[in-house]
């Protein structure tokens, strides 16, 4: 879907993520809204993305999916910023931090939640 998405092909990239979210797990189906909160933000679709990202939150902490449910909000302060709903985006981030885990593996991720705080214009974290 991404690859789809990428390319241009939005309805394409849409009708793969749709099929994911139709699937009743509920770690797929959180999968499948972050792929359309990624697909808006990347349409300029920010408000549907916050809100995809925000379903994805909900569902991967129901299926204990602690790195994926940082991810999502990663997303969500992504398209926060793009609103200009900076404060949002922080509460997002700050919730990224809380529940990614701690490991050396996340690394990656930590410096993307750096890199939204400073697109933020976060630069001081209390």
């Amino acid at each position: 879907g991404v690859s789809l998405m990428r390319a241009g092909l939005f309805s394409d990239a849409r009708a793969v993520f749709e099929k994911r979210l139709a699937r009743p797990e509920p770690g797929n189906r959180g999968h499948a809204h972050r792929s359309l909160g990624h697909l808006e933000l990347y349409r300029g679709q920010f408000e549907l993305s916050a809100d995809h990202c925000r379903q994805a939150v909900t569902l991967h902490n129901a299926a204990g999916y602690p790195a994926s449910v940082a991810r999502d909000h990663i997303f969500e302060a992504y398209a926060e910023i793009a609103r200009g709903h900076i404060e949002d985006a922080a509460t997002a981030l700050s919730q990224a931090e809380e529940t990614m885990p701690s490991d050396a593996g996340s690394l990656p991720f930590h410096v993307n939640i750096a890199m939204a705080y400073l697109a933020a214009g976060k630069t001081h974290l209390q």
